[in-house]
């Protein structure tokens, strides 16, 4: 039978590369992982971290090694998000295959981007897409526009007195993405 010592001196190792990997997740690739994937991860993470982690004090299982652990685990995983962030400018092809969905890869792409939605009450939004809900966490996941201006007549007419707009997927017909900044002719409205 397992005694507390054995499992405490278990979670000592694991949890420094459970950290690292929450880190990556929910800083780079936010999607949802099964427990068995998240704990064979953080063992795989765990073992050289903690590892480290001894070398470096020279010492066995004790509270200064677990607290170094979890400080490396957590920059490594802060180093693994700037590698992520740096291969998915650099490939942007490989961001979209490591993503579940189109949803995910072309509307939650990190950096932003101006979005015309049309909804199905057949209202036209033009905005900065700020939140994306993740297509794998949500059932019917959403997005948020800041600065929202409405179509008409391909112009924007903005709304005034409004921050944003928060616009569910099961509302969106369609949606146009902008490569301009900032697109000045909205002549082509999406149309259902």
């Amino acid at each position: 039978m397992t005694s507390l010592d054995d499992a405490a001196a278990t979670l000592r190792v694991v949890v420094p590369g459970f950290v690292a990997l929450r880190v990556f997740y929910l800083r780079a690739l936010p999607t949802r992982r099964s427990d068995l994937e998240l704990v064979l991860w953080s063992l795989v993470v765990s073992l050289p971290i903690y590892g480290l982690a001894t070398v470096i004090l020279r010492r066995g299982d004790d509270l200064a090694t677990l607290l170094l652990a979890l400080a490396l685990g957590a920059l490594a995983g802060e180093i693994a998000v700037r590698i992520w962030w740096w291969a998915a400018r650099r490939w942007p092809r490989f961001r979209i295959r490591m993503v579940p969905t189109a949803w995910d890869a072309v509307i939650g792409r990190p950096e932003g981007s101006w979005l015309q939605v049309r909804t199905s009450d057949g209202v036209n939004y033009h905005g900065w897409v700020e939140v994306v809900a993740d297509a794998s966490e949500a059932d019917n996941p959403d997005l948020y526009l800041r600065d929202p201006s409405y179509i008409n007549d391909g112009k924007k007419e903005p709304i005034t007195g409004i921050e944003g707009v928060l616009i569910p997927r099961s509302s969106i017909l369609s949606i146009l993405r902008f490569e301009d900044p900032d697109p000045s002719d909205l002549a082509a409205t999406p149309d259902a």
